[in-house]
């Protein structure tokens, strides 16, 4: 499915880490795709703010600052202060956290003309 091809590559560098010490490709910094960096350090907050096995689920500060700890090693230093301001204006109480993904209508990844119009009409 060649439409999926941008998202295989993003979930592909999700393990990269910001010192090179990841994997698949052992990218570095900025070689790292943005989408992939926000994706890695995402995926790593929620499954701390969510109970696994006899883990307790993490406040969002504990989680955040679990983050901070691997700041400029694994994840983008930039990417893990702009999670902190997330977290900080959710506690205000001034913004709020999705509770679940949204559910969006089915669209595709790219243009393809009038096949996306049949694709997506016979949904």
């Amino acid at each position: 499915m060649p439409e999926l091809a941008p998202v295989a590559e993003i979930v592909k560098h999700k393990l990269e880490h910001w010192d090179g010490s990841g994997k698949p490709d052992g990218l570095r910094g900025a070689e790292i795709p943005i989408a992939s960096r926000i994706l890695g350090l995402i995926a790593y907050f929620q499954e701390l703010t969510q109970a696994r096995g006899d883990r307790p689920a993490l406040s969002l500060t504990a989680a955040w600052e679990k983050c901070r700890s691997h700041s400029d090693t694994i994840f983008d230093p930039a990417l893990v202060e702009t999670l902190g301001n997330v977290v900080r204006l959710t506690e205000m109480g001034l913004m709020e956290l999705p509770s679940r993904p949204s559910q969006l209508p089915n669209v595709w990844l790219e243009d393809l003309g009038d096949r996306a119009i049949a694709a997506t009409s016979a949904s």
